[in-house]
């Protein structure tokens, strides 16, 4: 057994390395920074269980290096004993650099496949025909690359097959009308492709009608057609969709009527409908809001945001959510995915109204538990919160299919559930970057004593203008002084504050009362709050380049937690 995962070893693998391990039954080496070719020689280690190569291998997984394959063609002699692995179940190699033609000794791999990665590897050519074969193949997954023509028709014949992803790639053509035959098929991506013709996915040139054989996929959950030429009347088979809570129709000229279905999200804006809503869908619509919601009244007013007010209402589920009152907000928070940002329930829109609706948070939010004279958190609490925080600005730097830059960081926008897990919440003044995009400049306003040098004179934005917002909010939580307080002034802001306490008295005059009672032990106290108050000042440094990222700052926080937790238990405490 060989393992090292994660180690990041760079370099290469040594080409006799099969010839001194005859006896090796598994070895891993996903996710490191391996390069150059894969060594034929491997193939002498002929017990190997899992990995590449020999008849009981299983599963083979070498994403995430730096690996090529020695033939244009793909057809080297490592890639072609891929064939002899009649018991392989898996087979990953997404995020390497193949750069060449899939082979159509694809057809060759084990009829046991069941997952197949190859995604972000730099393939051109055509998707081979012979793909098809693998008839027990549940997830494939092809992003990504540059693969060109049609969709093959013969995909139609994985009746199997859960999850199809063809992203990103230039794919032409229009969609095979035999996919409509995968009723299995849970989640399918075939965005940013050439794609052209009669059924149509979200964001291409698209024209035609929907077939009626959309029906026929009986687990489908999600279905973005939005923004195309869609033409005709919408399939009365959707209706029979059981599985399907999000359905997109938005911006083509589709007619006709909209038939029942147990949807959670319905977005059918700018079409050329016919008839009136079903009662089965009357809980995405206005009146049904203003019931839930006992007509926006006052007595279910949770808070007023930047761009919109938020109520609390009850579902006809008995779900508690709460409707805020919407568009920057919807397109960022539709695809997000991240225990630390709010969820989002579904989207109540239509001519007169637009509403989201939102999971309830019932802890309220962290200013609440900050400046309130009966509400307390202790030190572990507060530092699990700013973790949380910092995990969720990192999804939206880095984590999310684009750059999400948060403008509006401060305590009354991160809401506390039961378990007192932080959820960020009010998008409403966030901003998406674009591709390649470092930072972009501004009108929008940002919130007083939270913004940093460069935003306030050029109105420039960036992922790291938002980790000086970090910065000081993580400073605000320990010491529970606003940068707004009246002690503050030109002369004298909570940063520079904080950075001569630093120096002149000791950390723990500084930080707030309540998170110093019944703690014995000062050293560790102030070691602990010392730790804090140098992160928050390399998230405020006031050059832009200099800055620390969010990357660095959760993995700081999680450090000094992690240091924070040993020494207590160490104490017995």
């Amino acid at each position: 057994y060989i393992g090292v995962t994660l180690n990041n070893p760079s370099g290469h693998l040594p080409s006799n390395m099969g010839n001194f391990l005859p006896n090796l039954q598994q070895l891993y080496l996903g996710a490191n920074q391996l390069s150059g070719i894969i060594p034929s020689s491997i193939s002498n280690s002929s017990l190997l269980i899992e990995l590449d190569n020999l008849r009981f291998l299983r599963l083979l997984n070498l994403a995430s290096n730096n690996l090529a394959i020695e033939s244009y063609t793909l057809e080297s002699s490592f890639f072609s004993t891929l064939s002899n692995f009649r018991y392989l179940k898996m087979l990953l190699f997404s995020n390497n650099p193949l750069n060449g033609i899939f082979p159509s000794s694809v057809r060759n791999l084990s009829i046991s496949l069941k997952y197949f990665g190859i995604g972000h590897c730099s393939i051109n050519g055509n998707i081979p025909r012979e793909i098809g074969n693998l008839s027990n193949l549940m997830t494939l997954l092809l992003d990504n690359n540059q693969f060109v023509g049609p969709i093959p028709t013969t995909l139609g014949k994985l009746h199997k097959l859960e999850a199809l992803y063809l992203e990103n790639n230039k794919l032409e053509g229009s969609i095979p009308p035999d996919l409509c035959n995968l009723e299995n098929l849970i989640e399918s991506n075939l965005a940013s492709n050439e794609l052209t013709g009669g059924v149509n996915f979200s964001s291409n040139l698209l024209d035609g009608s929907l077939p009626m054989e959309t029906g026929n996929m009986k687990v489908l959950r999600i279905l973005y057609l939005s923004r195309n030429q869609l033409s005709g009347d919408i399939p009365t088979t959707i209706g029979g969709l059981k599985d399907l809570v999000n359905l997109s129709l938005a911006y083509d000229q589709l007619e006709g009527s909209i038939s029942e279905a147990c949807l959670e999200f319905l977005d059918l804006t700018n079409n050329k409908l016919s008839s009136e809503i079903p009662k089965s869908l009357k809980a995405l619509l206005y009146l049904k809001y203003l019931n839930v919601t006992q007509r926006f009244s006052l007595n279910n007013l949770l808070g007023e945001w930047s761009f919109g007010s938020v109520y609390k209402g009850t579902l006809s589920n008995g779900m508690n959510g709460q409707l805020k009152s919407f568009d920057v907000e919807c397109k960022v928070l539709r695809n997000t995915l991240h225990r630390n940002l709010t969820k989002i329930i579904c989207i109540c829109s239509n001519i007169e109204f637009n509403a989201l609706v939102l999971e309830y948070i019932p802890n309220g939010n962290l200013e609440k538990w900050l400046y309130s004279h009966n509400h307390y958190l202790n030190i572990l609490q507060i530092i699990n919160i700013m973790e949380d925080v910092a995990s969720a600005v990192e999804y939206l730097h880095y984590g999310y299919l684009t750059t999400i830059v948060y403008c509006d960081l401060q305590p009354s926008n991160i809401l506390l559930d039961e378990d007192w897990v932080a959820h960020v919440a009010n998008f409403g003044m966030a901003k998406l970057l674009g591709d390649g995009d470092s930072m972009m400049r501004t009108m929008t306003l940002a919130t007083i004593g939270y913004m940093t040098t460069e935003y306030g004179w050029e109105g420039i934005i960036s992922t790291r203008g938002y980790v000086y917002s970090y910065g000081i909010l993580l400073m605000e939580t320990f010491t529970r002084k606003r940068p707004t307080d009246d002690i503050f002034s030109e002369d004298m802001s909570l940063r520079s504050w904080i950075e001569e306490s630093l120096l002149v008295f000791s950390v723990t005059d500084i930080i707030d009362d309540n998170l110093l009672s019944n703690r014995s032990d000062d050293a560790s106290m102030e070691e602990l709050i010392s730790s804090i108050m140098r992160l928050a000042l390399d998230c405020c440094v006031e050059s832009l380049e200099q800055r620390i990222n969010i990357k660095n700052v959760s993995g700081t926080l999680r450090k000094i937690k992690l240091k924070f937790l040993q020494h207590h238990t160490d104490q017995g405490n």
